[in-house]
């Protein structure tokens, strides 16, 4: 043989070697490759979702306090209701007594006793003992 066989055979062996040796690296490596792209792609997703988790967070503590604020109106708003109805019930039962009392005052023949004994009125003159309070 000669000597450009020899180191062709040569050359040929040795790359054939180098060839073989980085398919058995990368094959090797594979493992290595995937959990590292597992890796990068799971810190991004964390990284993507992190800041809409915090959101969330807000959302919900929002939404806990816009609730308890709606339960505390709603009961705010039957107290007023329901001081209203006092209000109006007392109202028409003064504006009864007002309307009895005028009629009273109007009817012919009436005296001082009269209308003193109609309001309850103990008093001499017209003033109740004690004041009004």
């Amino acid at each position: 043989m000669d000597w450009v066989a020899i180191v062709t055979s040569i050359i040929a062996a040795l790359g054939g070697i180098t060839g073989i040796t980085g398919v058995v690296l990368v094959l090797s490596q594979r493992r290595k490759i995937r959990a590292d792209a597992a890796e990068v792609i799971t810190d991004s997703a964390l990284g993507l979702v992190g800041p809409y988790r915090e959101e969330l967070d807000r959302v919900r503590a929002e939404t806990a306090e816009a609730r308890a604020e709606a339960q505390e109106a709603r009961q705010e708003a039957r107290r007023a209701r329901e001081a209203m109805s006092r209000a109006r019930d007392e109202a028409q039962q003064l504006a009864e007594t007002i309307r009895s009392w005028r009629m009273m005052i109007m009817r012919p023949g009436v005296t001082v006793e009269d209308l003193r004994a109609m309001v309850g009125d103990p008093g001499v003159n017209g003033t109740f003992p004690g004041g009004f309070h």
